[in-house]
């Protein structure tokens, strides 16, 4: 037994007149105009006693006036049912909705199995009539049998149209008109051949168009198989990152309509154990998710205010705050697989090549075979049947669409690794890449240095004594000057300093030149200076008694900084950084896809020599300092490289902008229009994979169409000349059809 939420009358839960929820929980109710109705009214005019629209609008119902579902906060669903939400605003507020169930436009018109049963249908009827028509060539030669198989192929070009037709329309495949006129084709030649005073040439004639319709029917069912997976693996993706909006609530701005639907910066809570519908920016705390593209199976990761959750993230602990950043089609892993804007396998190069080939070339190249076959044999009902076969062999899913499905394959296979190409363009040039550089700081290498070791020089050559003489000194000295740096080495000298609990000495005066070190003077009014070899050089700082020390902590692969005081060097300080996990698999990604790995880092040749030996990369660019990335990478796209560029936001954003492309580890959600590639994780060897799974699905999509189109062209030679008749044309087709399909799965 349960109590009316309205008047507290004890109901039995399974008999209650009316159940709904409010703010995520189940209420009971005796009846829906009477207790439901009041109790709308009555949370309303708590909100908001003193609004006249609120009030009228909530005790319609009690008054006799039935409001639209609308005006009590109902929501309809993508399958639409009503689901009664309340917000819970402020006082002055208008309530908003707490469950928003729609976040695309476009409903789901027919229902997928519906469709799939009749598309089954019609494909196995057109493929029946095409067989029987073939079967009845061996019949005697009459008007009567003629006339029956043109109406066999008939039927069968009926059926085709039909399924092609009633089948759900996909972006990534030839347009229906393209495809529908190969059967109308087929078909009219068929009805053309049965009225042919010349029995002979006529039983010809709808022999090649009952070949078509069988070799066409056959051909969608066997594309229908293929494309299983990929429609599997979208629509699997659509549920998840738009079924779990029941745990949403907005923060809302003041006096937002009810009826208004999530929006980029608008702040929302998760709960917990619910799967978070859209890209949003942590806000405070911490949160404990289980990361995309598996929610429910993926270990739990720990994310901070300021980092990107995707939709598509369940929530573990506690609930998450954050703000929007994109909804919709806009989001991460929408673009490249739900978003018919973005699809690579829709606006790839391979693709369009592909889909162009089936709309635009087939009709030219049917009217070239008809005409020229017309010029040679002088045979015009067979000079029509060439150029039927020949367009009737390219515009069709086989040619126009397998590309289309090796790049969605390959795509899915990169969105199951956490990655997002931004548009087509991007995975174009991305599977185009011949060099891929690495901004070392935090791809390859931590980004977290120790302080591992400190050199204090001994007396100089010239006999003058150094000021400094313990190591705690050099420490202390360097630790002063970088008290107020953000650098990765600033943190891990002053870091050092507080485990050797050294006093810091006050500086004044502080000046940072470049990234490469800074000058500052102590009390005594002495100017030390903190930085690279080459920047103590530009201080007029002789070095000579610092190099080979430091020429032998760099070649073992650590960072050096050098300490100056009164214009003499009294130490060193070298950090040491370790390698990222993944690092040594991303590099040899790259060298098994044939792409040159570089590193880019601002430490010195000798300890960039180092890190390369122990990552096998050869290509090295030291020296090279966050003023100085964006021309290096423009040096080298000078030598005709396409050059994909790996890094952090918005650390390395001068070298990523500077790319052929960009790859961006942890910035998957972020609304960057500048990105190309957008990882969830940190992980470097995902960052190599997007660019290795690119170049493979584009290998695999130009041998699909190769596969497929060389039998084809060599069937319509064959047709045009003469030295077969024409149905061998479909046949060969047919044949290059099964060999891509082939290629496909393997």
């Amino acid at each position: 037994m349960v109590s009316c939420s309205a008047c507290g009358a004890e109901l039995d839960s399974l008999r209650a007149g009316h159940v709904a929820i409010f703010a995520a929980r189940v209420h009971y109710f005796c009846d829906y105009e009477g207790c439901r109705a009041r109790f709308v009214a009555e949370s309303r005019l708590a909100a908001d006693p003193c609004s006249t629209d609120v009030r009228e609008r909530a005790l319609g119902p009690v008054l006799g006036v039935r409001a639209a579902p609308a005006d009590l906060g109902n929501e309809t669903t993508r399958d639409g049912a009503e689901h009664d939400v309340l917000g819970s605003g402020a006082p002055g507020e208008l309530f908003e909705p707490i469950v928003d169930r729609v976040l695309v436009d476009a409903p789901r018109a027919v229902d997928g199995s519906a469709r799939g049963e009749l598309g089954l249908l019609l494909g196995a009827a057109s493929l029946v009539a095409g067989v029987l028509a073939m079967a009845l060539e061996f019949a005697p030669a009459s008007r009567l049998v003629a006339v029956s198989r043109a109406a066999l192929v008939l039927v069968g070009a009926t059926a085709l149209v039909g399924k092609l037709y009633g089948s759900e329309s996909d972006p990534s495949r030839p347009r229906r008109w393209a495809l529908v006129l190969g059967p109308c084709l087929a078909a009219g030649l068929a009805l053309t051949g049965a009225m042919a005073s010349d029995l002979r040439a006529g039983a010809a004639a709808i022999f090649v168009s009952a070949t078509l319709i069988a070799v066409l029917a056959a051909e969608a069912w066997l594309f229908a198989t293929a494309s299983l997976a990929s429609e599997a693996e979208r629509h699997r993706m659509r549920e998840v990152l738009d079924g779990g909006l029941l745990g949403m609530s907005w923060i809302t701005p003041r006096n937002r309509p009810p009826s208004a639907r999530a929006a980029q910066g608008d702040l929302v809570t998760v709960e917990r154990d619910e799967v978070v519908p859209v890209d949003v920016e942590l806000l405070e705390g911490e949160v404990e998710v289980r990361p995309w593209p598996w929610p429910d199976t993926a270990h739990p990761v720990r994310r901070r205010a300021g980092d990107v959750v995707v939709a598509g993230t369940r929530v573990v602990a506690p609930e998450l705050r954050g703000r929007v950043l994109a909804v919709g089609d806009d989001r991460a892993f929408a673009r490249a697989t739900i978003a018919a804007a973005g699809r690579p396998d829709v606006h790839s190069e391979v693709a369009v090549l592909a889909r162009g080939l089936a709309e635009r070339g087939a009709p030219a190249l049917g009217v070239l075979a008809g005409v020229l076959h017309a010029v040679t044999a002088h045979d015009a009902l067979a000079s029509a049947a060439v150029a039927c076969e020949v367009y009737a062999s390219m515009a069709n899913v086989g040619v126009g669409g397998l590309a289309a499905l090796a790049v969605a394959a390959g795509v899915r296979e990169a969105t199951n690794r956490g990655i997002s190409y931004a548009s087509g363009a991007a995975w174009d040039r991305s599977a185009k890449a011949t060099v891929a550089l690495f901004c070392a700081r935090g791809t390859l290498v931590r980004g977290e240095p120790d302080l591992v070791e400190v050199v204090v020089l001994p007396r100089g050559a010239d006999g003058l004594a150094r000021s400094v003489r313990a190591a705690d000194d050099v420490v202390a000295l360097a630790a002063a000057v970088l008290a107020l740096e953000r650098t990765p080495s600033a943190q891990a000298v002053r870091r050092a300093a507080r485990l050797r609990g050294v006093e810091l000495e006050p500086v004044r005066n502080k000046k940072c030149e470049d990234a490469r070190g800074i000058t500052a003077q102590l009390g005594s009014g002495e100017e030390v200076c903190v930085g690279s070899r080459a920047f103590l050089m530009e201080q007029r700082i002789s070095v000579a008694g610092a190099e080979g020390a430091a020429s032998e902590l760099e070649s073992t692969g650590r960072s050096v900084l050098l300490v100056a005081r009164a214009g003499r060097v009294v130490g060193l300080c070298a950090l040491q950084d370790g390698l990222r996990g993944g690092a040594r698999a991303a590099v040899q990604h790259l060298l098994d896809t044939h792409i040159e790995p570089v590193l880019m880092s601002a430490d010195t040749r000798e300890t960039c020599e180092a890190l390369g030996r122990a990552l096998d990369i050869d290509h090295l660019r030291a020296d090279v300092h966050e003023h100085e990335a964006k021309e290096t990478v423009e040096r080298i796209r000078e030598t005709g490289a396409v050059t994909a560029v790996i890094g952090h936001v918005p650390a390395d954003d001068a070298a990523l902008a500077a790319g052929s492309v960009s790859i961006a580890l942890a910035a998957a959600g972020r609304a960057r229009d500048d990105l190309g590639v957008l990882l969830a994780g940190d992980d470097p060897r995902d960052a190599a994979l997007a660019l290795a799974l690119a170049q493979g699905a584009r290998r695999r999509a130009l041998t699909v169409v190769g596969l497929v189109l060389v039998p084809t062209l060599f069937g319509a030679v064959v047709a045009v000349l003469g030295l077969l008749p024409p149905e061998y044309a479909p046949l060969a087709h047919f044949v290059g059809l099964l060999a891509a399909l082939r290629q496909l799965r393997g």
